[in-house]
């Protein structure tokens, strides 16, 4: 017998219902009763397997086509992302090597034009010491030149002083001698 010519004899509840309540049923009768529960059975397994087809296989595709376009469309749609971020970052850390190596350009510059500068301030400071040195070198002969003129000033000054006074006695007598004389030709020529 075809299962669904079974299928069709077959009411779940009533025959379940009546197979059960019937108490007077004889060993050899539950040999017949498993036979006819057993299309019965296979029809169920069948219907299990059936459900089982039309509700598992479209979610297991369903997933499967998930995974095909997570494959498909979020794999590369992330790679691309990543291959951008990778590239900005990229262009990033050349930018900031670039900066570095200017700012480290820049560092050694500066550093070579402030060793120069204090090279020729050590310079300047060492001729202005040696300018100093000098000057007052300068400047203790030159007092010491003048403090001798001072001093041979104030001794010829002296004799020049003791000179004028003799020679200031001198034309004093000389002046008076010649005032006498010029006084008493005076006297002589009127009279």
């Amino acid at each position: 017998m075809p299962d669904d010519e079974i299928d069709a004899d077959w009411d779940e509840h009533t025959s379940w219902i009546a197979l059960l309540h019937d108490d007077d049923v004889s060993p050899v009768d539950r040999t017949s009763l498993v036979e006819r529960l057993g299309p019965a059975f296979a029809a169920h397994n069948r219907q299990g397997k059936e459900y089982i087809r039309n509700t598992f296989i479209p979610v297991v595709q369903h997933t499967k086509q998930l995974h095909d376009a997570i494959r498909n469309d979020v794999f590369p749609r992330r790679t691309q992302g990543l291959a951008r971020f990778d590239d900005a970052t990229c262009r990033f850390e050349n930018t900031a090597r670039r900066d570095m190596d200017a700012t480290e350009a820049v560092y050694e510059e500066t550093k070579r034009s402030l060793d120069a500068l204090f090279s020729s301030l050590d310079d300047l400071v060492r001729q202005n010491d040696t300018t100093l040195e000098t000057f007052k070198t300068t400047m203790r002969e030159h007092v010491e030149r003048r403090r001798r003129c001072v001093d041979q000033i104030s001794a010829d000054a002296e004799r020049l002083i003791a000179s004028l006074d003799k020679k200031a006695k001198h034309l004093g007598a000389e002046d008076h001698a010649k005032a006498k004389e010029n006084l008493l030709r005076g006297i002589l020529e009127k009279y």
